[in-house]
């Protein structure tokens, strides 16, 4: 027997909440696994893609200016906390942002494009694409009535948090 197995889904964040000028406050889906890392691990500046309930909403990753996070509770500019970090989905108010199907409990996920620089490309969750891809390309190319063995195939989750899919493939 032959597994050929890749990875398949990527880290994501949480809307945690709706500030009432439409901005959502985002948290870790999985804080309590792997602690809670430091919001400005984040990607600010780059686009988000928010996963409503009514489709996919565009925003883009924000944290307030450094002079406004001074002013909060007496914190420092440079160690910013995750009430600081928000996604701007150009929502006026929390009611239209839930009108546009943003509620606590979305996902949000990094949505920067993949491209090409030189002759290497770059994008986020390329250990899933690649590996995927390749599976993929073994499925529509490959014969099984000419090979010696039983293929089996799997695509993984949650690999981060303890190997959880792959752990499920191995006991089967």
């Amino acid at each position: 027997r032959l597994l050929v197995c890749a990875h398949g889904d990527e880290i994501c964040l949480m809307v945690r909440g709706i500030t009432e000028d439409g901005f959502l406050l985002l948290s870790l889906w999985f804080r309590d696994a792997l602690g809670h890392p430091p919001p400005w691990l984040y990607p600010i500046g780059h686009p988000a893609l928010v996963l409503g309930s009514g489709g996919t909403i565009e925003g883009i990753f924000a944290t307030v200016t450094g002079h406004a996070a001074a002013q909060r509770g007496g914190r420092i500019a440079h160690d910013p906390s995750w009430d600081d970090l928000f996604v701007d989905i150009g929502a006026s108010s929390a009611e239209e942002a839930r009108a546009w199907g943003v509620h606590p409990g979305c996902h949000v996920i990094w949505n920067t494009p993949i491209r090409r620089i030189s002759n290497l490309v770059t994008g986020k969750a390329l250990d899933d694409r690649v590996g995927l891809a390749v599976m993929d390309d073994i499925l529509t190319d490959l014969d099984p009535t000419r090979i010696g063995w039983e293929l089996h195939y799997a695509a993984t989750v949650m690999e981060e948090i303890g190997l959880v899919g792959a752990a499920e493939v191995v006991d089967r």
